[in-house]
């Protein structure tokens, strides 16, 4: 009994320490590849270069506060100093109520950012998790899932966003919500595809002859190798998001006024295209290049991530 009682303690011990060498083994191969992607990204010049842009436009976002005050700087209205044009004391000009469209836009970036951010957050958890069930388990469960995906795939993306505002309600809280919901999709179909190839790997057999559970492989082995190609369409989607929130805004059905979200002022500045077409000009322009910006980091990635698809 003594004998088999230190058999048993030896196996446990035995799988115990194949855990932890595997999860170690795990963490080693990601810092590696990260490295090696790293790598792959610097060589794209323009991805560097649009990197560094993109992260000063993050921390305008961060620091808007610091760098403007939002009573006196981006709502406070001064009648006196209407619509003036670009100069030295306003380098954007000024909107019909005499608020420096600097610090507007410069503030706005806070707002569109972080609705898309937050958007692509909801989209990739619950898109992933989704994805993730069908793509490893299979059989009914990926049928209902995809199925599904399906339904809400049919439905135009902006329609189902306005669909969903229309009933909850015009806030930015809200608007967040349905341009998640209108993602999931997409993280859904993506994750499932990766999380197929990766299966039947020699890792994943390995955890289950040790006895590891089917969730711990999945949330532990099986996802974690599949985010690549998550990670690529996560940093896209963000531009997508700013472009739709802003769209959404300009409409009148996404972040409500006088909130300076890049939308918001297209929106404010359209009924003065003529007279003052500065005030749609710079709106316009914050929108193309972040978003022209996050699409080449994108891309950059995606070629770090597979050099094969340069070729």
């Amino acid at each position: 009994m003594l004998k088999a009682g230190n058999e048993m303690q030896a196996k446990t011990m035995n799988i115990k320490t194949r855990k932890t060498t595997m999860a170690g083994d795990s963490t080693s191969l990601q810092r590696s590849k990260a490295s090696e992607v790293w790598l792959q990204f610097r060589k794209n010049k323009g991805a560097v270069v649009a990197l560094i842009l993109l992260i000063l436009i993050v921390l305008v976002a961060l620091f808007s506060d610091i760098i403007w005050d939002y009573k006196d700087d981006v709502i406070k209205q001064n009648i006196s100093e209407k619509l003036q044009g670009p100069s030295l004391a306003h380098p954007f000009g000024t909107d019909h109520v005499g608020r420096d469209m600097v610090a507007r836009v410069g503030y706005g970036t806070r707002y569109s950012l972080s609705i898309a951010l937050a958007s692509v957050v909801i989209a990739v958890i619950a898109g992933g998790i989704l994805g993730a069930i069908a793509g490893y388990f299979g059989g009914w469960i990926e049928n209902i899932i995809m199925r599904l995906t399906d339904i809400f795939t049919m439905i135009p993306s902006a329609l189902m966003a306005i669909g969903i505002i229309v009933i909850i309600g015009i806030k930015t809280s809200n608007l967040v919500i349905a341009l998640g919901i209108t993602n999931i999709p997409v993280f859904t179909r993506i994750t499932r595809a990766s999380v197929m190839t990766v299966r039947n790997c020699e890792y994943i057999e390995a955890s289950r002859a040790i006895g590891a559970s089917e969730l711990y492989i999945l949330f532990v082995h099986a996802l974690p190798n599949s985010m690549s190609q998550i990670f690529v369409q996560a940093t896209l989607a963000v531009g997508n998001c700013i472009i739709a929130a802003s769209s959404l805004s300009f409409i009148g059905v996404g972040v409500p006024v006088p909130t300076p979200e890049w939308g918001a002022l297209l929106s404010m500045g359209r009924s003065y295209i003529q007279s003052a077409p500065y005030l749609t000009l710079f709106p316009g322009l914050a929108i193309f290049v972040t978003v022209m910006l996050i699409n080449t980091v994108g891309d950059g990635l995606r070629d770090a991530l597979d050099p094969k698809l340069k070729q």
